[in-house]
């Protein structure tokens, strides 16, 4: 690797690492969307528990429609944070090892 290519490599490393406050923020975005959605999950589940423990009767009226469709509604939004969370879950990019991998394409331009 000539010195031109060697110094835009150390240019990129330095910029993957200065991505890593970045990627530190996702990370603690995704730990809140992790609680957020459990939050929600749990809040949910006991207006599906109070609404199941209706009879069946007030399950059909007023009152009960009104819970079903609070459950729905907290529901579309679950979903929601769910994919969200399940897309900042699912990113992988680890700085440590991309850093290492152009190091050593470094140092190994050197042989």
């Amino acid at each position: 690797m000539n010195k031109t290519r060697r110094k835009a490599l150390h240019q990129i490393i330095e910029r993957v690492n200065e991505l890593r406050p970045q990627l530190d923020e996702l990370a603690s975005l995704a730990e809140s969307f992790e609680v957020l959605k459990d939050d929600l999950a749990a809040l949910r589940d006991e207006e599906q528990e109070g609404f199941d423990n209706l009879s069946e009767k007030a399950q059909e009226g007023e009152r009960g429609e009104g819970m079903a469709a609070v459950i729905e509604h907290m529901t579309a939004a679950l979903d929601a944070i769910e994919n969200v969370s399940d897309s900042l879950n699912g990113l992988d990019f680890d700085p440590d090892n991309v850093v290492e991998e152009l190091d050593n394409a470094c140092g190994d331009s050197e042989l």
